[in-house]
């Protein structure tokens, strides 16, 4: 069995410890991406969220790593069967991370959005409120919260993570 974990968000660590907190001996190929293959947002008709999503974007590459290193290359090689990464397979291919932790460090998701919403929560919270008559599916953290400051805040955050990552010797 090959687990991908998309994005990894250190989720590779957190299943591998589990498992071994469990006594799992299964000879399981455990390992994680980057980021998603593509971004998604649900459709919405007259304000409310239907069962229809559409897509954002779709990567042509992608980070990805094993833990443990040994099952690397299985790791990546099986992500040519999975159907989500056919811009990927089609496309620039994957890059190997030296390791899961380079992995964690390499999705910029955590860097723009935890700010993002911890210090936009008074728009977010206020949309369609204060801000009158605006639809609360009208709201984009993009578009609504980010400014100079908050900007000025996620830069730091990323600086934090290069710093980490260079204390404990990985990639980003």
């Amino acid at each position: 069995m090959i687990v991908h974990i998309i994005p990894d968000n250190f989720g590779t660590l957190k299943l591998r410890k589990k498992m071994r907190e469990t006594g799992c001996k299964k000879d399981i190929i455990v390992g994680g991406w980057s980021s998603a293959p593509y971004g998604t947002r649900v459709e919405t008709e007259g304000g409310v969220m239907t069962s229809e999503c559409w897509l954002v974007y779709r990567a042509t590459t992608l980070r990805g790593a094993a833990l443990p290193r040994k099952d690397q290359e299985d790791f990546l090689e099986s992500s040519k069967a999975l159907g989500c990464f056919d811009s990927i397979t089609k496309g620039d291919g994957y890059t190997s991370g030296n390791t899961v932790m380079d992995i964690g460090f390499s999705n910029v998701n955590p860097v723009l959005h935890c700010p993002g919403t911890l210090l936009g929560v008074g728009v977010m919270e206020n949309w369609g409120r204060i801000f009158g008559g605006n639809d609360k599916y009208t709201y984009s953290i993009y578009s609504h919260a980010y400014c100079e400051s908050i900007a000025e805040v996620q830069y730091a955050f990323y600086q934090e993570e290069v710093k980490l990552a260079e204390a404990m010797g990985v990639g980003i």
